[in-house]
C-alpha cells in the first residue's frame, strides 16, 4: 500500500477479481454512500464494502514516523443469497440470523486479511450493526477501526 492511500488499497481489496472478491466499493462520508449505493443494481448476495478515513501522520523533527488511519469500514448486503431482501419489516433477530452474524465474521476477516497483506497494525474500537442503512436498505456491520504503519 502507498503511504496516505488507505481508501485505494481497500477498493483494490474489495474489487479483485483475482481473488473472486468483485465487492461493489464506495468511500466517503455517509451522504455520499447513500447517494452512490442509490445508482446500483445489487444482485442476490452481493457484498458492499464502504469506508471513511482521516489521516493521521506523526512526525518527529519534520519526518514522517508513522501514519494512522482513523474511521469505519462497513460491509453489508441488501440481498442474502436467495434472494431475500433486507425489508424494515424484519427483526432484528431475523437479520441476525440472516445476514448480519455472517457479515459481522466476513468483517473480521477482511480486515484481518487486509492489514496482514498491508503490513498494517489494526485496532478495533467497537462493530455496531447498521441495519436498514442508506436508502436502499442495506444491512451493514461498521467495524471503528484504526489502521497504522510504521
Amino acid at each position: 500500500m502507498d503511504r496516505y492511500d488507505i481508501i485505494g488499497a481497500l477498493r483494490d481489496y474489495a474489487t479483485n477479481e483475482t481473488d473472486a472478491r468483485g465487492w461493489y466499493f464506495f468511500a466517503g462520508e455517509k451522504w455520499i454512500i447513500n447517494y452512490h449505493t442509490n445508482t446500483v443494481e445489487f444482485s442476490n448476495g452481493q457484498l458492499v464494502l464502504a469506508c471513511m478515513f482521516t489521516c493521521l501522520p506523526t512526525m518527529v523533527n519534520g519526518v514522517v514516523q508513522s501514519v494512522s488511519y482513523d474511521g469505519i469500514i462497513f460491509m453489508g448486503r441488501k440481498f442474502d443469497q436467495d434472494g431475500v431482501q433486507c425489508s424494515l419489516q424484519e427483526t432484528f433477530i431475523q437479520k441476525y440470523d440472516a445476514r448480519l452474524k455472517d457479515l459481522l465474521e466476513m468483517l473480521i476477516i477482511t480486515i484481518s486479511d487486509f492489514a496482514c497483506v498491508n503490513k498494517l497494525s489494526v485496532q478495533f474500537k467497537d462493530i455496531p450493526y447498521e441495519l436498514d442503512s442508506f436508502d436502499t436498505d442495506i444491512d451493514m456491520v461498521a467495524a471503528n477501526v484504526t489502521f497504522t504503519e510504521q
